[in-house]
């Protein structure tokens, strides 16, 4: 795989703390809209941040199940997981050229829905000790990373023991069809960025920024 690499140094600089100013008042433009769990426990999702389609139309995810409101608020569908307790784990990501939503969660779960009616396109078979971790609109499908921490100090296909570390995550492509499928290693730790063709795979350490350019696989039946 050809990449590319750049390396941005950081330099610390330091700034006076900001005077202390007085609360203001947030003022609520329409309804203010609010989905009250079944369940109390804070679960980690909290984390995954609101989605907005460029016609104005909202995506919010919460307990596993995906809403999409329209610019008011008011809910036009939801989807919700088969599972009880199935999180997502990445916000979901919307693909303008075939009009789905793309949603991940745990238990290696990767399912296109229909944006206009919530209604599920397809799903993934996938199974084993992996985690989908983030999903990205490119192309006519999408890009999923794959985060392999559960097969780091597991034998791999040959029978042989890697070395401790040694498996790298993956960077998993779904296009239109089945055939329409590429994969490729993803760097430990990185965050996918996606602009227009081009795959990036940022990762951050204490004194740089590391940009890498990833070369789409061609596309191979899975």
């Amino acid at each position: 795989m050809r990449t590319h690499l750049l390396v941005i140094a950081l330099f610390a600089a330091s700034a006076l703390a900001p005077a202390q100013t007085k609360p203001t008042l947030v003022r609520h433009f329409g309804p203010e809209v609010t989905f009250t769990p079944q369940k109390i426990d804070d679960f980690p999702d909290k984390k995954i941040r609101a989605v907005a389609l460029p016609d104005g139309r909202i995506l919010l995810s919460r307990f596993g199940t995906v809403y999409m409101l329209d610019a008011s608020g008011r809910e036009i569908w939801k989807f919700q997981t088969d599972n009880e307790g199935e999180l997502l784990t990445s916000e979901p990501a919307y693909n303008a050229e075939t009009n789905e939503i793309g949603i991940v969660g745990s238990d290696i779960l990767f399912v296109r829905l229909d944006a206009t009616t919530g209604e599920e396109k397809w799903r993934a078979t996938t199974v084993g000790a992996a985690e989908f971790i983030h999903v990205a609109a490119y192309g006519k499908g999408f890009l999923i990373v794959v985060d392999m921490s559960g097969y780091r100090e597991k034998y791999n296909v040959s029978g042989t023991q890697r070395r401790k570390g040694s498996e790298p995550d993956k960077l998993e492509y779904y296009g239109e069809t089945e055939d329409d499928f590429w994969s490729a290693e993803f760097p430990i730790g990185a965050q996918l960025l996606v602009n227009g063709q081009h795959i990036y795979a940022v990762r951050r350490t204490r004194n740089a920024l590391h940009l890498r350019e990833l070369q789409p696989a061609l596309s191979k039946r899975r």
